[in-house]
């Protein structure tokens, strides 16, 4: 069970870098057989962008965007025909709701609403993904053959710098890098990728010089393609936050020369720990009381069956919904069936 999803916009480059950053996890098509249950739009339009300006925020405000540790939330202002509309003010979009789905609307064609676009769409997935029965886990995956190896814990923990380390190794393919959706199996788990943009830290580039060296050559920017990114290389990139760089999921492949896979079965999971002592990666199995423990340190805060979107879900039928793990049985069916 999914949700389906129609993006239209005026720029044919906008869908190729959506593909890009979405598949495999995403199925694409260039067209629907059957009539959408959300319509996405980007609409480039100064005159209705400007009259837009013009309307007065409200007390009410819209939970959007389910991050890592917060909620991104706007105030809301009553648009045409009734609609909910709230602004993007670091962006200048706007999104206006509607009974089919939601509009980005832009002054012109050099707003920057991709990364906004790839959200709204990662929002609706990832609400239909818990409404499904799925939760997911702050971690990264990777995978050799059918199963799957997943790097979960607390922010700083070391996970994107683990995940660099593994790829480098010979037949292992991405899967993740920081959301990965779990749907139970009877002895064990399936993962799934959730894509978002891979934030590399400057920790990490030191451990890496070439993965450092790659980085700087290519200038790659979240907001294009490999291809894109490239050819525009006299160009800097842009989006970047002081001591970290922000990639595609495809770009981040690209740089280390692997390929990402969708989903895999779970093979064993890693909670990493930095000791800032010498002698390289030591492991130590955990006891399934231990790991229970420690695996709710890969628990989002924020991101969980309860509280979806209030902007970007799909509305299901009564009786849809299926009952998602509680954290605890959640926890309990990871520690029990998969070595940690």
């Amino acid at each position: 069970p999914g949700v389906s999803i129609t993006v239209q916009t005026e720029s044919p480059d906008d869908i190729i870098w959506l593909r890009e950053f979405l598949c495999p996890w995403f199925d694409s098509a260039p067209t629907l057989s059957t009539v959408p249950d959300v319509t996405v739009r980007v609409v480039c339009d100064a005159q209705r962008h400007d009259e837009l300006r013009t309307g007065d925020a409200g007390p009410e405000q819209i939970v959007a965007f389910m991050m890592d540790t917060k909620v991104i939330h706007y105030p809301v202002c009553t648009g045409p025909a009734g609609h909910r509309t709230f602004l993007d003010e670091s962006r200048n979009v706007f999104f206006q709701l509607n009974d089919t789905g939601v509009d980005l609307i832009c002054h012109d064609q050099a707003a920057d609403y991709r990364l906004l676009l790839m959200r709204v769409i990662r929002e609706y997935a990832m609400g239909a993904a818990q409404a499904a029965g799925g939760r997911f886990l702050h971690a990264a995956a990777v995978a050799i053959g059918t199963r799957a190896l997943l790097v979960t814990g607390p922010r700083g923990a070391g996970k994107t710098s683990l995940l660099t380390c593994l790829l480098g190794r010979p037949k292992v393919k991405f899967l993740a890098n920081d959301r990965v959706l779990v749907t139970s199996q009877e002895q064990g788990a399936n993962l799934r990728g959730m894509p978002t943009v891979v934030s590399i830290r400057d920790g990490t580039l030191k451990l890496f010089p070439a993965l450092r060296g790659s980085l700087q050559a290519s200038r790659f920017n979240s907001r294009a393609t490999v291809a894109a990114s490239r050819h525009n290389s006299g160009t800097p990139a842009g989006g970047q936050r002081p001591g970290k760089k922000g990639l595609s999921p495809a770009q981040y492949c690209s740089l280390l020369g692997r390929t990402p896979v969708r989903n895999a079965a779970a093979a064993a999971v890693v909670l990493p720990v930095q000791t800032g002592q010498a002698g390289g990666i030591v492991l130590h199995p955990l006891q399934r009381a231990d790991a229970g423990a420690q695996l709710r340190q890969g628990l989002f805060e924020r991101i969980t069956p309860e509280r979806p979107s209030e902007a970007f879900t799909k509305r299901l039928a009564e009786g849809a919904r299926k009952v998602s793990w509680t954290d605890q049985a959640f926890l309990a069916h990871l520690a029990n069936n998969i070595p940690a």
